[in-house]
């Protein structure tokens, strides 16, 4: 189904009569009262609620001048304000200093009152949460609670409330604030909905790399992925760190390098061991748990150092996700701004195979999931794209079974669009579409051969857009280098939350740009291999580390595959053209240069052109320098570093949490460093969901209290039990 999005409004305008701002100097009015002493109580007590006594000349210059400043809102064109002050205003909206001339207390703010034009609830709430988002974190002011609620609360739907504690009230920077009333065209300012963290949705599928309608495919079908980018941001060059799912989970989970932490192996579980980060690696999710959000995800918890129980409240395991699973937040607390990660695997690579496909020897397992795939396919993807107006890349065969899969493959992306409509769908039917930020990527480029496993552009320029209805910008397109590492810290900053020394990925909300970006391949599953990629907007460098090794090699996953047996098969009666046949030879070179703008398939290796020697030496040199920064893993053999993590084979146990009484309350520690600590409070309505341990905990009678640790790569603690009528240790 093709879903219709409502679009955020173009930014209105209040009328004058709209707006009324009442004024009186409290030196005439207190003459008025001396004048009318015989007044009747009630409207003495009537007219002193209007009285707000003006201490600060500030204060005063900004109602005198308030008339002129919705004068000019007015008269600003509507498409004028966000495009030319909305980035000035980035830059301009900083935290306000003491004794600066535009410092003004918010509560002498509440004798300006606002009248509401009627307006839809929808409209009400993206004016609302834009300026709230222009606010956060450090200089949101609101008027009084009571005034907000008496004005507001008829025009605000659920998911968009008030703030109730009026201390928390902060000083503004009047410019930057009136500035941002005019960008956004509205008097939201007046009375701005409360500064929470936004929700945030990140949908992640599977396998299919740029062929999406919004960034040129003519061949996708997919209109909600491409309404998302109108309605938001699209990032034309963002890579992922490794060209294969679980080692580029690990990065998108944590803002770390795979290399840096052991996750670069493709399945530590065919070596049987989960990798170690370093102590203080985290997952973004169990930091959002920490800063007070719930989180959810479908599946895919493959990152490499097992599913660390303090990351998810709630993760509902689905082969086949069922559009009533795919709003993860009715799973959560109430209550709460949430977290949800949707996996969508309908195009991963195994969705390719067909009724040809027989097990061997080395895929027993081929004949249950042809059968479910397939049985899938039938009842939820009908074939809709011709395959002969797909486009064959020159490394594949132009033959009916190569169109055929790359047919299949863009049939299985409009369901993915299909499954993106329906979350997007139930977030406005939850009223929560314009208080949700939503990213949306792939885990990697294409599944196919030469892309998924492969450090081409191929296999890890993915797709990254993010809706976010707090910065208003629509259908911008931001060429800026992306890593996948910059997505926890986006989020995180996104989120309100600090973001840890320890991530080494950067922000993208922050204007930093990135000179390269970095890629690895290492062995993937049974077969071997070491490469480094560097890139810029332009070119790209690899260092083949084996280069004796030649790039296709046989691996069992991948060769069930309908283009790869295609391959194989015209390698042995040798019908390949050079390019493809390619791939199957060796030696390699032991350095890549490719022009991405004008070789985009990369296929002409421009190493060994004097005229590139000086970009071949720039990017080797940065490649040096990011391996050195990071640590590289991989310059120790996979065995050493297996040891290095699990001595003599053997999987860490987490240390067993111990209590402690403080006036405080009770709280929970763990010997082995880096743990992760989850309670529970027992009886408890959810016996197996631990909650994240954060603050000291006080027990009422009759209750106990349950404690687990992790470190991510070590095995669960044992729990620790403490009752309310014992004492802690």
């Amino acid at each position: 189904m093709e879903l219709p999005f409502n679009h955020p409004p173009t930014p209105f305008f209040a009328s004058k009569d709209a707006l009324l701002v009442q004024h009186e100097d409290p030196s005439r009015i207190a003459q008025a009262e001396n004048e009318k002493e015989k007044e009747k109580e009630k409207e003495k007590e009537k007219e002193k609620e209007k009285l707000q006594h003006y201490s600060s000349s500030t204060h005063t210059l900004c109602i005198n001048f308030a008339p002129l400043f919705s004068a000019a809102a007015f008269f600003v064109p509507v498409f004028l304000a966000p495009v030319f002050l909305g980035p000035v205003l980035h830059h301009l909206g900083g935290k306000p200093r003491r004794g600066s001339l535009y410092y003004l207390p918010c509560r002498r703010f509440a004798t300006l009152r606002v009248v509401v034009p009627t307006l839809s609830k929808a409209a009400v709430a993206r004016r609302l949460s834009a300026y709230s988002a222009y606010c956060r974190p450090n200089d949101s002011t609101l008027l009084s609670d009571r005034m907000l609620r008496a004005i507001l609360q008829p025009y605000i739907p659920k998911g968009i409330p008030l703030r109730n504690d009026e201390s928390k009230c902060r000083p503004i920077a009047i410019t930057s604030w009136l500035l941002r009333l005019l960008a956004l065209g509205t008097f939201a300012p007046f009375v701005a909905a409360e500064s929470h963290p936004p929700n945030i949705v990140l949908i992640v599928a599977e396998d299919m790399g740029l062929r999406v309608g919004a960034y040129g495919d003519e061949v996708a079908r997919t209109p909600n992925i491409d309404q998302l980018a109108n309605e938001g941001i699209r990032f034309t060059h963002t890579f992922a760190a490794a060209g294969v799912c679980a080692p580029n989970r690990s990065a998108l989970i944590t803002g770390v390098y795979p290399q840096s932490m052991g996750t670069q192996q493709m399945r530590t579980s065919q070596m049987k061991y989960e990798a170690v980060p370093p102590a203080s690696v985290k997952a973004f999710p169990e930091l959002l748990r920490l800063a007070g959000y719930a989180t959810a995800n479908t599946t895919k918890t493959d990152y490499q150092f097992g599913e660390p129980f303090t990351i998810w409240d709630a993760d509902v395991n689905k082969s086949f996700t069922a559009p009533e699973d795919l709003a993860l937040w009715r799973h959560l607390p109430p209550g709460q701004p949430f977290f949800a990660m949707f996996n969508l695997a309908t195009t991963h690579e195994s969705r390719l195979v067909d009724a040809s496909t027989q097990p061997t020897k080395r895929q027993p397992w081929v004949a249950p999931l042809m059968k479910a795939v397939l049985g899938f396919r039938r009842e939820h993807i009908p074939a809709i794209t011709d395959p002969n107006s797909v486009t064959v890349p020159p490394y594949y065969p132009d033959t009916a079974d190569v169109r055929g899969s790359i047919a299949q493959m863009y049939n299985n992306i409009h369901y993915v669009d299909q499954q993106t409509g329906t979350i997007i769908n139930n977030l406005m039917e939850d009223d929560l579409l314009d208080s949700t930020i939503i990213l949306w990527t792939t885990d990697h480029g294409d599944g196919f051969p030469r892309a998924k496993r492969s450090i081409y552009d191929s296999g890890i320029h993915v797709p990254l857009i993010i809706r976010d209805p707090f910065r208003m910008r629509q259908g911008t397109i931001d060429e800026r280098l992306v890593s996948f590492v910059d997505i926890a810290p986006t989020i995180l900053q996104m989120a309100g939350a600090p973001i840890p020394s320890f991530i080494q990925g950067r922000s993208i909300l922050i204007d930093n740009p990135r000179t390269a970006v970095f890629a690895g391949r290492d062995r993937m599953d049974e077969t071997w291999d070491w490469q480094r990629a560097a890139r810029d907007k332009r070119f790209k460098y690899i260092r083949n580390y084996r280069p004796e090794l030649a790039y296709f090699r046989p691996l069992a996953f991948r060769d069930m595959f309908p283009i790869m047996r295609r391959l194989w098969a015209d390698h042995r009666a040798g019908t390949l053209t050079p390019v493809q046949a390619r791939y199957f030879s060796a030696p390699r070179p032991v350095n890549e240069l490719y022009d991405v703008i004008a070789d985009p398939h990369e296929v002409n290796n421009l190493a060994e052109s004097p005229a590139h020697a000086a970009t071949l030496k720039r990017l080797s040199t940065a490649l040096d320098e990011w391996i050195e920064r990071v640590g590289d893993l991989s310059q120790i053999s996979e065995e050493e570093m297996i040891e290095s993590m699990w001595p003599g084979r053997i999987q860490p146990r987490t240390g067993t949490p111990s209590f402690l009484a403080t006036p405080q309350g009770i709280t929970i520690h763990s010997e082995t460093e880096g743990a992760s600590l989850g309670y529970q409070v027992l009886p408890t309505e959810q016996p197996n969901h631990w909650l994240i341990y954060r603050d000291p905990i006080v027990l009422s009678p009759g209750q106990t209290l349950r404690a687990k640790a992790i470190r991510y790569g070590y095995a669960e603690s044992d729990v620790a039990a403490l009752g309310s009528s014992h004492s802690a240790e």
